[in-house]
This record gives C-alpha cells, sequence and structure tokens, in this order.
C-alpha cells in the first residue's frame, strides 16, 4: 500500500480504515468498496448525467472522464430534460462513515468542469421528504482545472452545506444554509499530482493541501455518518467547457483515510 503515513501530522490514537482505503490498482473498481454511479443524484437538468462508462481504473489510477455523448446515445430520462449535454461520472463509497482524515492524491483534469472530492448525507427515504430534518454536505475541495472564469485559476474552493427537507437533490427547491471558503493555491489543479486532506472531528472541520493548513472552522452540523464521493460535473453558472478540451479526465492516485479508535 502506497503512503501509509498521513502527510500531516495527526493526534495520537489514529488508525488506517482499510474500507476507505485504495490505490486503485488492477482494472476496476472494488466492489465491496465503491459504487460507480450514485443512486439518488443522476446528473443536473439542463447540463448533464452521470455515466458509470466514464469511471475507469487503470495504470494505478481512479479515472473519472467528462466528455460530450453522440446525439441520442444517453438514457432516455435525460434526452427528455436536456441532461444529454455532457456525461460525467460519479464515485461514491458503498459505506458512511463519521468523523476522519481523508487524503488522496490526485490531479484534475483540465476542463472548465468541476472536479470534487465531499461527503454527503442524503438521507434515506422518507424522511428526505418529511419536514424537520436536514441533509449535510462537506466539500473536502471543489477545483477547475481550465476554468472560464479568470477569478477560478487555482481557486480552492471549500463548502458545508446543510440542505432542510424536504428537498430532491440537484433541483435547487430545499431551503438551504451554507459557508464558503476559499484559497488559492501557487500551483495549477491540472498540472501535476498533489496532496488534498481534510480533518473532521466533532469539534472542528480542517482543510490541507500538500500538508498545509488552508482552513478551519468549527463544526456546527456535521455529526452524522456520510458517504465519500468523487466526481466531476459541468456547473452552467461556471460557464461551459470548451470542446476542444474533452473529453478530460480526473486521476486518483490513491485515498487513505484514519479514524480515532
Amino acid at each position: 500500500m502506497k503512503n501509509t503515513e498521513p502527510i500531516v501530522e495527526l493526534p495520537a490514537g489514529y488508525r488506517l480504515n482499510e474500507q476507505f482505503c485504495d490505490d486503485f490498482q488492477g482494472t476496476e473498481l472494488n466492489p465491496k468498496k465503491w459504487a460507480p454511479l450514485c443512486p439518488w443524484f443522476l446528473g443536473r437538468i439542463g447540463a448533464f448525467y452521470f455515466d458509470p462508462a466514464n469511471v475507469s481504473v487503470q495504470d494505478g489510477l481512479l479515472r473519472l472522464t467528462a466528455r460530450m455523448p453522440k446525439a441520442g446515445t444517453a438514457p432516455l430520462q435525460h434526452q427528455l430534460t436536456n441532461s444529454d449535454r455532457y456525461s460525467t461520472a460519479f464515485v461514491q463509497s458503498r459505506e458512511r462513515i463519521l468523523y476522519g482524515y481523508f487524503e488522496i492524491r490526485s490531479r484534475s483534469m483540465k476542463a472548465n468542469v468541476c472536479n470534487a472530492f465531499w461527503l454527503h448525507n442524503p438521507l434515506d427515504p422518507p424522511a428526505k421528504w418529511l419536514k424537520g430534518d436536514f441533509s449535510e454536505e462537506i466539500d473536502i475541495f471543489e477545483v477547475f482545472g481550465n476554468p472560464s472564469a479568470a477569478s477560478r485559476r487555482r481557486e480552492y474552493l471549500m463548502t458545508v452545506h446543510k440542505y432542510m427537507t424536504p428537498y430532491i437533490e440537484a433541483t435547487g427547491n430545499a431551503d438551504h444554509e451554507s459557508a464558503g471558503n476559499s484559497a488559492y493555491v501557487p500551483f495549477d489543479f491540472a498540472e501535476d499530482f498533489h496532496v488534498y486532506s481534510f480533518l473532521w472531528t466533532p469539534e472542528n472541520l480542517t482543510w490541507f493541501v500538500d500538508g498545509k493548513e488552508l482552513c478551519k472552522i468549527r463544526n456546527t452540523y456535521h455529526f452524522r455518518p456520510l458517504y465519500l464521493n468523487f466526481d466531476c460535473e459541468v456547473m452552467l453558472w461556471e460557464g461551459t467547457p470548451d470542446a476542444a478540451d474533452l473529453p478530460a479526465k480526473f486521476d486518483i492516485d490513491y485515498i487513505r483515510t484514519w479514524q480515532l479508535e
């Protein structure tokens, strides 16, 4: 296993959780750890759909691809909702996890496509359709390898979300609270591999890049187990990718997860 020691110094008592560790060797995802599609988020209306065919394991990397599919090849539901302009990729952990230190080494795609590593609790029905609860999301990172907006170049986005029920994912109809944080890094995300990591405790949320702390905030409502996700999305409010940049690939070399015993 590559890199069994974290890039940042952790308090005593943290141990690897093998369920959330992977070197992505071989030719396919480990089905006991990961799923190449998200059952509760199939795409974004008017923009894109997630296609398991865009998820691959090769050359020791988990590879997520964004592309422009041929007309008429998308599933019918995406054609009917104009969600077939682009096809992208989503990988979700099979299990949820509560607290820990998460570390990946990755390189973003060189395109105006959001590459993301995040934690989320979608809630199980019927809780998500009833008032009085909320769904949580922690964006460990959202980055653009070749953004349309100059202000997004080298900007590392870190956001926490609280979606009040009832809601339907990706439709924008939920009462929503968010706290956005960002920092600028001295490199382009698509140039090379870098190590991105995050420490989630009952008290704090802390983000790191290449072992350097970027941001730390109090944990105010993330106290339930969450799924671990990798994906790439076309965010229409950030502009669309240049067709010449597609297909493009988001590569993950490894993921490591440590938890306090």
